[in-house]
């Protein structure tokens, strides 16, 4: 399975980098306006960005010439602008991937990152995502799992988020999900799967790859649900997939399609249904000579054949791959292994025990190839030594006879030596004095360092202290507002509903039971934004999600979304999370006439991430620290107590707060 896996990642990998193997070649609309702006353009700035737009689409493509014609123009029409130049120097690297030279790729997109770190723009952001996504694939090609996972968590989301590109975090979540995939963690494959196409539901329209980054990211997620037996899900998904397909007949991504649609069948054991998609996915792989999925449907037809009792049938299936196919040496070797068992079940032993040695000498090749690279690694090593005993005995013969020419130059050496020596001297003594100054100066800072982290740390147990004291005081205010209060006007509402009135008085009565009802509720509202009863009983999770649902209505609309918070953190911790969300959404509430609320939560091992987004009026994020009241001061303890950072980015079409938190 983790072969098969690394097949499909090819496809996803081939979009990320830039040989784009998956298209619905539905391109035209855009390219035509594309050619019309840069004919039309007056400035050259306008037609160096379109150019460079252009050239990706090409190379994406994989139309190698016209790539090479508008990344020219584009390279010639930004000499004037510093941040296009740059720009130019990222769509350039790809030269070097065109001619398959990875190391030289990786460089240079490396290079032209650090170029782009200095713009403060949307398109500096969107270009650094996409450098992230192309550094973060080739880690997975080179088997380092580990760090693709860093760049896209901590560099490329962020970057993503900033530029709010939703389609790049879709590829960024869905790639996370392959990853997850490809080491058979399918349930958190799963939730990044889900998170992907949350925002693919969220992207531009007008995007030209939109359509197909959603057909690939239904694909992959409806096989990850298939192996989790999950088949509703997956079919659902798979139906999606092909309502986009049917509009475009010319696409090549019918051969990844039919492959998950198979295996649903197969996984339910409807064999034939099975058999009618693989049969599809390997016509449409032969029309646009797809080798890795007509192999991979191949193989799966076979898998079919043997798990229905139609070994004859299979073999078949085999013999003609072999004879006709393209396969690799490892496709060959379990070819061989498989043709072997399938012809003991169809008992004609002297094949299959032809086909076993086949099968066992190829694996021995394999074999002794690599053990004659490590005997030819030796050798060198060998070698290496020989030649170096060699040229020690070459030197110290010349050394023999350079000893007494050396001999004869001893007195002008030991002269020369004397007067170094006092030279080295007088150097020493100079240095030893701006040393000791130099010292002082170091242990002088590292004095005030330590106070400076003396006073951090007392900062850090006072604000802990307030906030604790805090916390004390507001469930001492819950219990009096609850037990108190609460109780004393439920007592009088009951008193109130007993009491028998005149029908005079009748509608004076009523308006203060209405009152006391009001004033309960109100009492018990303020009791549990004091002390949230669900985050005691439930966790965080679920008392983030009812406070969102609690300040729903029909004026702003609040959505709540969480991935992957762990339920053993800490009580404090927990409280002080909800107390930051909850300051947040009610900063928005009050100040920002928004009628749209997003609150993401999502926790990655220790980290923690908020992300509380509106479509207000925005605020002048230097005018509100100049005044900023309780809220805002609580905030800034809260997040700087969990060692946390916040980012906020405010306009006119909304605000967004950002808050990164180390748990």
């Amino acid at each position: 399975m983790k072969k098969i896996l690394t097949i499909t990642i090819v496809f996803f990998v081939q979009f990320a980098i830039g040989q784009r193997f998956n298209t619905l070649y539905d391109d035209d609309k855009f390219i035509d306006s594309l050619l019309v702006l840069i004919k039309t353009a007056k400035s050259d700035s306008i037609k160096a960005s379109n150019s460079f737009k252009l050239a990706e689409l090409y190379r994406r493509n994989k139309d190698i010439k016209k790539f090479y014609y508008f990344l020219r123009i584009g390279n010639q029409n930004a000499k004037k602008y510093p941040f296009l130049k740059d720009c130019s120097n990222y769509h350039s690297s790809f030269l070097y991937l065109i001619q398959r030279d990875v190391d030289t790729f990786l460089e240079k997109i490396t290079k032209a990152n650090e170029d782009l770190v200095k713009y403060d723009n949307t398109e500096s952001y969107v270009l650094r995502a996409s450098i992230a996504i192309n550094l973060s694939i080739i880690n997975q090609i080179r088997q380092n799992d580990k760090e693709a996972i860093r760049i896209l968590v901590k560099e490329g989301i962020p970057l993503a988020r900033k530029g709010k590109d939703y389609e790049q975090l879709a590829v960024m979540y869905e790639n996370l999900g392959i990853i997850f995939m490809n080491n058979s963690d399918r349930e958190r494959a799963a939730n990044y799967f889900k998170q992907s196409i949350l925002f693919l539901d969220k992207a531009s329209k007008s995007s030209y790859s939109l359509e197909e980054s959603k057909v690939e990211c239904y694909i992959m997620a409806a096989e990850n649900y298939i192996h989790l037996n999950e088949f509703s899900r997956a079919g659902k998904l798979l139906d999606d997939a092909y309502k986009i397909l049917i509009n475009h007949p010319r696409n090549n991504l019918f051969p990844i399609y039919y492959y998950p649609k198979g295996l649903y069948y197969f996984k339910i054991r409807a064999y034939d249904s099975a058999l009618i998609n693989y049969e599809k996915g390997i016509k449409q792989s032969i029309l646009h000579r797809d080798t890795l999925s007509l192999n991979r449907l191949v193989f799966s037809k076979v898998r079919v054949f043997n798990a229905s009792g139609k070994y004859s049938q299979a073999k078949d299936v085999m013999l003609a791959l072999l004879k006709d196919g393209d396969l690799f040496t490892e496709d060959k070797k379990k070819l061989f292994k498989e043709l072997g068992w399938t012809y003991e079940k169809l008992e004609d032993f002297e094949k299959a025990n032809y086909y076993n040695k086949k099968y066992i000498l190829l694996a021995d090749s394999l074999n002794q190839s690599n053990t004659r690279i490590k005997i030819s690694e030796l050798e060198a090593k060998f070698n290496k030594s020989e030649n170096e005993n060699r040229i020690r005995q070459l030197n110290a013969q010349n050394e023999k006879s350079l000893l007494m020419a050396q001999n004869s130059r001893l007195k002008y050496v030991v002269f020369i030596s004397i007067s170094i020596i006092l030279l080295v001297l007088l150097i020493f003594i100079s240095l030893h004095f701006r040393n000791k100054h130099k010292l002082a100066q170091e242990r002088d800072l590292m004095n005030r360092q330590k106070i400076h982290a003396l006073e951090r740390q007392k900062e850090i147990d006072v604000m802990r202290a307030m906030i604790d004291g805090e916390e004390l005081e507001r469930k001492r205010m819950a219990r009096e507002l609850h037990d108190g209060i609460g109780s004393k006007l439920s007592a009088l509402k009951i008193a109130l509903d007993r009491l028998g009135y005149l029908e005079t008085d009748q509608q004076k009565l009523l308006n203060i039971n209405t009152l006391l009802s009001s004033s309960i509720t109100e009492v018990r509202q303020i009791s549990y934004n004091l002390v949230p009863e669900s985050l005691l009983r439930l966790g965080l999770d679920n008392a983030l999600g009812d406070l969102c649902h609690l300040l729903y209505s029909d004026d702003v609309r609040i959505e709540y979304q969480s991935f992957g918070i762990e339920q053993d953190m800490a009580a404090s911790k927990q409280l002080n999370i909800y107390r930051i969300v909850q300051e947040l959404v009610n900063n928005a509430l009050k100040h920002s006439n928004c009628s749209e609320i997003l609150v993401s939560c999502s926790q990655t091992n220790s980290l923690f991430f908020i992300s509380v987004e509106d479509n207000g009026i925005g605020f002048s994020w230097d005018e509100l620290v100049e005044g900023k009241g309780l809220g805002l001061k609580n905030l800034e303890s809260r997040v700087k107590l969990l060692n946390g950072t916040m980012n906020v980015d405010s306009g006119k079409n909304g605000t967004t707060f950002n808050i990164e938190l180390l748990i």
